[in-house]
């Protein structure tokens, strides 16, 4: 399974928390779970996706804080989408 590099589960009407377990798709370049009805918080171990250039979960009801470990994937990223969620906190971006 670490051999994974896209997993796209738009509005398959998926619940409860993001699995911490996300982070051991270590090779994942596309991550896209936009309308769902997860809740909960982004997992830490989100910043384990080293390779993740697409990050897409909009409309998904997530709450809480941004975690700062999404900061880990700005240099890799070209697309991330949490609008239309209850998150709070700002990303630091890595732009050089």
């Amino acid at each position: 399974m670490q051999s994974l590099i896209r997993l796209e589960l738009h509005a398959n009407f998926l619940t409860n928390a993001m699995p911490s377990e996300i982070g051991q798709l270590t090779l994942l370049e596309s991550l896209g779970m936009n309308e769902n009805d997860w809740g909960g918080t982004i997992p830490t171990e989100i910043g384990n996706l080293r390779s993740l250039l697409v990050f897409g979960m909009r409309s998904t009801m997530l709450t809480g804080t941004i975690p700062t470990h999404i900061g880990l994937l700005t240099d890799t990223i070209t697309s991330l989408d949490l609008s239309s969620n209850m998150l709070i906190g700002t990303v630091q971006l890595n732009l050089a």
